[in-house]
């Protein structure tokens, strides 16, 4: 049986082994958790750290934003206390697309202060942890 969108679901089954490699599991868990209520901006992976007040003069805006979904693991119980599964970050295939590492800030809840953290982007090869759908009119990535 055939897909009507074979991009979605080659695009779906790949987010299913998703990960963050440039920061440990302890910390993704903890990104990611704290992501999962919130928007995320995202800004150009280079010297100039959005979590920082900017230099006099300049005015730092965001390449996009994002948010973070995920996949619950098999046989969870939906009254289950904790959420055990994959998460990831989906934006639009324009923000992150040629970008080879990017900037997460997710604004917090707790404090007014902000929290970043770099991604490198790898499109290929076994450590690739950044897909997008293969049809041109659909704008969409996941990390």
């Amino acid at each position: 049986m055939s897909t009507p969108y074979p991009a979605q679901a080659t695009l779906f089954s790949c987010l299913l082994v998703l990960t963050f490699p440039t920061i440990g599991a302890a910390q993704q868990t903890e990104y990611l958790s704290a992501a999962a209520d919130s928007v995320m901006f995202i800004y150009e992976g280079g010297a100039i750290d959005p979590c920082a007040d900017p230099p006099p003069g300049l005015t730092l805006l965001p390449l996009g934003t994002g948010f973070v979904t995920g996949i619950p693991k098999k046989g969870l119980p939906p009254d289950s206390p904790t959420w055990t599964g994959v998460k990831f970050l989906i934006t639009a295939k324009h923000v992150v697309g040629g970008k080879s590492k990017i900037i997460v800030r997710l604004n917090r809840k707790d404090k007014a202060e902000f929290t970043c953290f770099p991604l490198e982007l790898k499109w290929d090869g076994k450590e690739q942890n950044t897909f997008v759908a293969e049809k041109p009119q659909v704008d969409l990535a996941a990390i």
